[in-house]
Parts: C-alpha cells; sequence; structure tokens
C-alpha cells in the first residue's frame, strides 16, 4: 500500500510489490492472479471499508454539533493513522478503467453511508428535492469539502489534527445548523435526530 500511493499505480511493478512484501513473485500471484490490478482493487475495497466503519457511524452525543465534530475527528484520526491508504483511494487514481470502476464503486459507498448520517435529521433545503436525493447531495458536498481537506493535509503534515477539526466545523456546521429542523418533537424522536444520544 505504501508503494502504491507514494510512487503510483502505474510507476510500481508486480516485483517491486512482492519484493515489498519479502515473497517472490509467483507467490503473489498465488493470491492475487489478477496481479497488481487485483492487489490494487482489493486494497481499495479494504481500505474503503475500513474508513467508513470508522468515521461514519453512530456515536453518542449530547447534541448534532457534537455528532459532527465526533464525526469529523474520526475520519481526519483515521487518515493521521493511515496516510497511504487515504491517498491510494482518493489522491493520484490509476488511469485502468477497471480500477476506475472499483474506486467510482468505493466513493458511492461511502456518499451512501454519509448519506444515512444526514438521514438522521430533517433539513430545510432551499430547493425543491425529495428527502432522499437532499440527503445525497448534502452527503456529497460534504464528503468533496473533506477530501479537499485531507489532501492539502498531505502536503502540510505538521498542521494539527484538531485545527483541521476546527475549520472544518467553522464551515460545515455554521451551514448545518441553519438547515437543521428542530421542531416540536417527542423527547424520544428528537433523540433520533442526532444519531445514538446518551441515555
Amino acid at each position: 500500500m505504501e508503494l502504491l500511493a507514494e510512487r503510483g499505480y502505474d510507476a510500481v511493478t508486480i516485483r517491486d510489490l512482492a519484493g515489498a512484501a519479502a515473497i517472490s513473485t509467483p507467490v503473489l500471484y498465488d493470491h492475487f492472479p489478477g496481479g497488481k490490478r487485483e492487489l490494487q482493487a482489493e486494497l481499495v475495497r479494504q481500505q474503503a471499508a475500513a474508513l467508513t466503519s470508522h468515521a461514519v457511524r453512530e456515536f453518542e452525543a449530547e447534541t448534532p454539533e457534537d455528532f459532527l465534530r465526533q464525526t469529523l475527528d474520526a475520519f481526519f484520526a483515521f487518515i493521521e493513522a493511515n496516510p497511504y491508504a487515504w491517498r491510494m483511494l482518493f489522491r493520484d487514481l490509476p488511469a485502468d478503467p477497471e480500477l476506475a470502476q472499483v474506486h467510482h464503486a468505493a466513493q458511492r459507498r461511502a456518499t451512501q453511508a454519509i448519506a444515512r448520517l444526514f438521514a438522521l435529521s430533517r433539513w430545510h433545503l432551499s430547493v425543491a428535492v425529495s428527502e432522499r436525493r437532499g440527503q445525497e447531495l448534502l452527503a456529497e458536498m460534504t464528503k468533496s469539502a473533506l477530501n479537499g481537506l485531507a489532501s492539502w493535509w498531505w502536503d502540510h503534515s505538521g498542521f494539527p489534527r484538531e485545527h483541521l477539526v476546527g475549520i472544518a466545523m467553522d464551515l460545515l456546521w455554521t451551514g448545518a445548523e441553519r438547515l437543521l429542523v428542530v421542531d416540536a418533537l417527542p423527547e424520544q424522536a428528537h433523540d433520533a435526530t442526532i444519531g445514538r444520544t446518551k441515555r
């Protein structure tokens, strides 16, 4: 993963990958008959699933703002601990059409996972779209903003994670708070709008 992330898919040979794993090329083909393409595809699927399960989940939170802050911190914490995974997932994507499909599928699953978080609340949008489409669009914007910050962080690795979380909150919560519908719901229903609140 480190080789693929640092040097790029096209610049790494199957011999390079086998050497990094301290195995012979035939052994690597035993595990991945499709060679480098199959290995890259499996790494993308595994790391995309790991990132989603780590960051896109129902945290215990007292308020929607706390819920968003915990989600953002979890996202950047994963990237901090797994920088090569993030670069392979989101930056310098290979031109190979089959791998492009794998990446696109991972991106769609990420959007769907974030949209499920938006579905925990109601949102007052300025245009008439279905709730599902609105959640999808909010998820796409959130994902793009976070990926942009993560890309910047790759080139500024000394910047503190908590500062990134703060900047992301400045933008995302400022908008989300204005759009969040908080009406006179029963307490149990209100709890459902902020994920899984502490009981």
